[in-house]
């Protein structure tokens, strides 16, 4: 770095850093999904390669590959788990970095619950209105991605999709996306484009519709609490209620139909239109 003699101060003076470059700051918003992905997937082909090696097993293996096989969508579930763990905390260090708040304000708490309940009724009004349109049914992948989703146990499935996924997945997208992009080019920006990473992560089309729309929804509130617990809230409740609602047959008989679709829409517009016209702590 070249270094100037102030003519005033008879001091040393840095010269200020250079301004990075767009395709420095592109790069800088995307690796570290990149690299939650990448670690992600290792431990998910680790795992299918054990699955593979135990299934061969014959002998004194004979018991545990009996066992692994019985218990397989929920060892499945756990290794997913893992593999969200393992992803987030190889990107940890940026996400401490990045994040200023995390928890919600004292003056603030008394809103979780209504999060968590917009959230909810953000999704399910956004489920519903796939299925009612075919939509949910147009892509192959979804239904394969579906179907083992919902193959684990109903308690299985709130913990890895409502606390696990939401957190590692919020690190990574509101936590460090978010946050480099609204210092790099601004608010608007930064909620559009982080939710627009959020969807294509996904890998297909329904889910990246989903995940973008759900998103924005997000990066508005975060904007707008501008901490950390809202995005894990707000994410967090949109995948138990769906969860729950397509785990148990009753509830997904009688919310897939037009009066919950319509119910689900006016609460949460209520409900957001109570968030945004709060004034700020």
């Amino acid at each position: 770095m070249k270094l100037n003699l102030h003519p005033l101060q008879n001091r040393i003076v840095k010269e200020p850093a250079p301004e990075p470059t767009s395709l420095l700051k592109a790069v800088s918003i995307v690796w570290p999904v990149l690299v939650y992905n990448v670690i992600s997937q290792v431990v998910l082909i680790v795992f299918a390669y054990f699955m593979q090696w135990i299934s061969l097993e014959s002998g004194n293996m004979l018991p545990l590959a009996e066992w692994v096989r019985a218990h397989s969508v929920l060892i499945s579930g756990g290794v997913k788990a893992l593999s969200m763990a393992a992803g987030a905390a190889a990107v940890w260090h940026l996400f401490i970095k990045e994040t200023p708040v995390i928890a919600m304000p004292i003056g603030r708490k008394k809103d979780i619950s209504i999060l968590f309940i917009l959230g909810g009724c953000a999704a399910l009004a956004v489920n519903i209105l796939f299925s009612l349109i075919g939509f949910t049914g147009s892509s192959e992948v979804y239904e394969q991605v579906a179907e083992k989703q919902f193959a684990l146990p109903l308690w299985a499935g709130i913990i890895l999709y409502g606390i696990v996924s939401p957190i590692a997945e919020e690190i990574v997208f509101r936590g460090i996306v978010y946050n480099r992009m609204h210092r790099q080019y601004g608010k608007w920006i930064a909620i559009i484009g982080s939710a627009l990473l959020f969807g294509l992560y996904h890998g297909n089309i329904v889910q990246a519709l989903y995940g973008f729309m759900l998103g924005l929804l997000i990066a508005v509130l975060y904007e707008k609490y501008a901490s950390f617990a809202v995005p894990v809230i707000i994410h967090s409740a949109a995948n138990v209620f769906v969860y729950v609602v397509t785990s148990v047959p009753v509830l997904q008989k009688t919310c897939m139909n037009l009066g919950a679709f319509l119910g689900s829409m006016v609460l949460f517009m209520v409900l957001l239109a109570g968030c945004l016209s709060k004034k700020g702590d």
